[in-house]
């Protein structure tokens, strides 16, 4: 960024600087008066955990600064902290005469806590002259002793690379995984694949020749590599794996991960960088009689690689350049990594589900966030926009790389994730902008699926990460743990059993498939407001009398979506229909373990709200006199959620008897909030009920500090639904909408035949 500061200080020790003051410059100490970051990197910073992070910078005086300040009135370490990880410096000019641009007035406050003079006289009009606007060809980069580092800005011109002789290919048949792949987050930052300073495993000579080597990756013949993925991609698209040595154990697992899903290893294509990993993986397909499409093509770097680390960027570039070979070749393929449980075959899910006409497909990598583009599962179709885009992320990692000696530690600088969405985002508002689709976090789950809160959506996944985590050796342990390591421990055989689990003792299962008949069932309505009734056995009579009851508002059985959660209630709900003659939809959400309905309720309103649609849950143990949704509509206007209050009339606690949820972002958060607490209060036994769960929804809402979702919520009065069984109503009130009963099924109230079949006259 640039600052308007006079900087006159040395970062080391707080001496002042001696730095030249007749030229711009670019000092690695930024000035907070008058600061301008660059939008680029100020995006980035802003998505770090602040709490995950110790900012402070060895040697510097402003580490000493921080630690004798409060820290959490101090930002500026944190801004020190990150232009040191990512190499960057800040623009500077001091003025002639020792003026400043700006200045700090100096009075009393936080900083400083008592008046004081003016930090330095104001740069005026007056004092400008023509010679200050012939701007420098070189501007001199100074370190943070205030001396020059040798950086200067433009660096001076790289050699002229040269060309790397062709690789070697053979092809068979069969299977997956990502080698040194893109970076794993871990919070709101990468984490790196592997932990230790592997540099040090490499002389400075081997590293240079490696460099020099790997530099021409985007000038080599990758025509051997495009020829056996045309021939195993066969029109359609392919999975593509890279991996070296040091991936070969992860990439066997997941062989046996999916060896029996039969469109998965016939249209993978592994991509070797090295002998030993091919060797490795022909040799362990024959062993366990599975054909593989191997390819081998020579790479030269270690078998692990550290996140940041220069020759890790390089791997990048090197793939990058792979990629771009592909889709100029009019290859169609998906990027995937082997650290990754498959739990079913994707390939009819992408292609009929997915919008044909995207140019890229990703997971999303956070499930905060809905557009967090991941690594780790991306579908590249070769368009021309495609083109431009890998075009373009190779220019800008080949000019960075270009910029750092070859045992440099980038940081995030090399990041070709973030090149991709900075493209996409500049694109975006062009006439030619990049068509980019987001899968479901729920069907393609990063990491965080694996830890509670993000896992109790309920839903079974396809295809989770096991990113979020640092280290090989961890990443394995928690796939072991989970049931999702596939390898004998010999590492060279497939376990027999090959079903991985997919939650946890106490955790909710819901189908997606069955999910997704759910929404498509709701959508056959037509109805912009869906009354959702989840029924099992235990409320099953409450439920056929509450159909009793209503049977001649035709408009609530418009309305109606009734959803069985188990096999006793869906065989008498569909008798009951053939008998009463009542039509509704009817579907169900059947599995072999299951939550509370409360729970599924919750869940299944979660995902309609999702889809646009406004739910109204019902209570059967009401009696419903008329159709109440046009009533709640009318009072709901602007309004988040419309209920019914309690005694307290404490807005925060929805009546479960009667609320309807307007779908939006604000209402989405809020359910997805509710399930969470749902969640817990199933898991530890507590009494679950749907107005505490949104009661501290609500609450969590309103005291997050990092979220500014306001719930408005709109509470009728009590003559609109007594909440005893008397109609308890203002003299001349015309019948309420409806009544509950707090004591089940009294003999007024029941409408059902003694056999519970069919509807009484």
């Amino acid at each position: 960024g640039i600052s308007l500061q006079r900087q006159h200080i040395r970062a080391t020790d707080g001496a002042a600087s001696a730095i030249d003051s007749t030229k711009p410059f670019a000092y690695k100490l930024f000035g907070t008066w008058g600061f301008s970051p660059s939008p680029r990197y100020w995006r980035k910073f802003l998505n770090l955990d602040f709490k995950k992070i110790n900012p402070e910078v060895p040697g510097l005086i402003t580490t000493e600064w921080f630690k004798a300040k409060k820290k959490g009135t101090v930002w500026n370490q944190f801004w020190i902290w990150f232009c040191e990880q990512n190499s960057l410096y800040t623009l500077h000019w001091n003025a002639p005469d020792g003026k400043a641009m700006a200045t700090n007035w100096r009075q009393r406050g936080q900083l400083p806590s008592q008046d004081a003079t003016p930090d330095d006289p104001i740069f005026s009009t007056a004092d400008w002259s023509t010679t200050l606007e012939r701007p420098a060809k070189v501007i001199t980069t100074y370190g943070w002793d205030a001396q020059p580092d040798g950086k200067s800005v433009p660096p001076a011109p790289s050699p002229p690379p040269t060309r790397r002789s062709e690789s070697t290919s053979v092809a068979q048949q069969s299977t997956p995984s990502l080698g040194v792949g893109p970076a794993k987050s871990e919070g709101n930052g990468p984490a790196s694949t592997e932990s230790a300073d592997v540099l040090s495993e490499m002389t400075a000579e081997e590293r240079n020749r490696m460099a020099r080597t790997n530099l021409t990756a985007s000038k080599r013949d990758f025509s051997a590599l495009i020829k056996a993925a045309q021939k195993t991609t066969q029109g359609r698209f392919l999975y593509l794996q890279l991996l070296n040595t040091g991936f070969l154990k992860f990439t066997r697992s997941w062989i046996c991960n999916v060896r029996n899903m039969p469109n998965v290893l016939v249209r993978t294509l592994f991509i070797c960088t090295d002998q030993a990993a091919y060797d490795g993986l022909k040799s362990f397909g024959e062993a366990n009689g599975i054909q593989l499409n191997l390819h081998l093509e020579l790479y030269e770097t270690q078998a692990v690689l550290t996140y940041g680390h220069f020759d890790y960027y390089m791997f990048m570039l090197f793939r990058a350049s792979l990629m771009l070979a592909l889709v100029e070749s009019h290859v169609s393929f998906i990027l995937t990594e082997s650290d990754a449980t498959w739990f079913r075959d994707v390939n009819d899910y992408l292609e009929t589900k997915v919008n044909p006409n995207i140019d890229m497909l990703t997971l999303n990598d956070d499930f905060r966030y809905k557009t967090s583009l991941n690594g780790g599962f991306l579908w590249f179709k070769p368009t021309p926009t495609t083109v431009a885009l890998l075009q373009h992320v190779n220019s800008v990692l080949s000019a960075t790389l270009a910029k750092f000696k070859v045992n440099s530690i980038l940081g995030q600088a090399g990041n070709e994730q973030f090149m991709f969405q900075e493209y996409i985002k500049d694109r975006s508002k062009s006439s030619n902008p990049v068509n980019i689709a987001y899968l479901d976090a729920e069907r393609f789950s990063p990491g965080q699926w694996y830890r509670m809160p993000y896992r109790t959506r309920g839903l079974a996944p396809y295809v989770v990460l096991n990113n979020w985590l640092k280290g090989m050796d961890a990443k394995i342990n928690r796939a072991a743990s989970w049931g999702q390591w596939f390898l004998q421990s010999d590492d060279v055989t497939c376990k027999e059993v090959n079903a991985p689990k997919v939650f946890t003792a106490g955790d909710l299962v819901v189908s997606m498939a069955r999910m997704d008949e759910v929404l498509k069932m709701a959508a056959g309505l037509e109805q912009s407001t869906v009354m959702l009734l989840v029924v099992d056995n235990a409320f099953l009579q409450q439920a056929l009398n509450w159909l009793c009851g209503v049977r001649k508002i035709q408009s609530v059985l418009d309305r109606l979506l009734v959803v069985c959660k188990d096999e006793t209630s869906l065989t008498a709900l569909r008798a009951f229909q053939g008998n009463s003659g009542i039509k509704f939809a009817l579907t169900s959400l059947i599995q072999q373990r299951f939550g509370a309905r409360v729970l599924v309720t919750t869940i299944i309103m979660h995902r309609l709200l999702r889809e646009g649609l406004d739910v109204l849950v019902v209570r059967p143990s009401a009696t419903w006199f008329d159709d109440p949704v046009p009533a709640l509509q009318a009072a709901s206007q602007d309004r988040h959620i419309v209920s019914v209050a309690y005694a307290n009339n404490d807005y925060r606690k929805p009546s479960e008897q009667l609320t309807l949820v307007k779908s939006s972002p604000t209402t989405i958060e809020l359910v997805d909030r509710a399930i969470i607490f749902g969640k817990k209060q199933y898991i530890f036994k507590y009494k679950l009920t749907m107005s505490g769960a949104f009661e501290a929804a609500i609450r969590s809402l309103e005291t997050d500090p990092d979220i500014d979702m306001p719930v408005d919520v709109e509470l009728l009065p009590v003559t609109v639904a007594p909440s005893t069984g008397k109609l308890s109503r203002p003299a001349g009130a015309s019948l309420p909408l409806l009544v509950w009963r707090k004591d089940g099924i009294t003999s007024s109230a029941n409408t059902l035949t003694p056999d519970k079949t069919m509807c009484k006259p």
